[in-house]
């Protein structure tokens, strides 16, 4: 899954690169779309090594979530997953001094407590079931 999705990406944002690559749709209004839009340039060997770090970093995080996938439920995982999200505005804020707007704790907010009440109730169900409590058969019409 993990392969097919990078595979997808490398695609598209190669495309995408040789299509528009050369700044020539370059936007002067927002920072995040002049960012985006800008001409590529190479990277010099100090930015690649940078990468390549990055990537191997990327990589090792990638595998050991597969594979706590593939030894745990997902509902048991899935929260932990969930702590990039304050993480990143913590780097973010560390790094850069970036303070995001109110709306995004509003929403990593959100995310998470959905997903803790999706676990809470997932865990409630299973209980359940293995003790025979709350267990009803439906026959549809």
């Amino acid at each position: 899954m993990a392969l097919s999705s990078m595979l997808v990406f490398f695609f598209v944002s190669g495309i995408c690169g040789l299509l528009f690559g050369g700044g020539q749709i370059a936007y002067q209004g927002h920072p995040s779309l002049e960012f985006l839009l800008r001409g590529w340039i190479v990277p010099s060997l100090d930015d690649l090594g940078l990468l390549l770090l990055c990537s191997l970093f990327a990589s090792i995080g990638f595998y050991g979530l597969i594979q706590a996938y593939r030894y745990a439920e997902a509902s048991f995982i899935a929260p932990f997953e969930y702590l990039t999200m304050p993480l990143a505005v913590l780097w973010g804020y560390l790094f850069w001094g970036e303070v995001p707007p109110l709306t995004t704790y509003l929403g990593i907010s959100l995310i998470i407590g959905s997903g803790l009440y999706v676990l809470h109730r997932e865990t409630k169900l299973k209980r359940q079931v293995t003790t025979g409590k709350g267990i009803r058969s439906f026959v549809p019409l």
